[in-house]
């Protein structure tokens, strides 16, 4: 795997991460039920996006010395 196809998949992670973390802040904000077989692997998900975020960077940076 190159760094730029784990770039992508960091990109994606990310996506994701946020897109759960979106869902379970709405069922707060909207005070919609979420089944609990749901909403904890939401959770789960959410609280990767720091872990995305820096993955990103890193794997930016190996890409930006792997061009030039």
């Amino acid at each position: 795997m190159t760094y730029q196809t784990a770039l992508r998949i960091s990109y994606l992670a990310l996506a994701i991460s946020l897109a759960s973390l979106a869902v379970v802040m709405a069922s707060f904000l909207f005070k919609f039920q979420i089944p609990s077989h749901f909403f904890r692997p939401l959770m789960g998900i959410s609280y990767l996006w720091p872990g995305a975020a820096f993955a990103i960077a890193w794997f930016k940076k190996k890409v930006e010395q792997e061009q030039g």
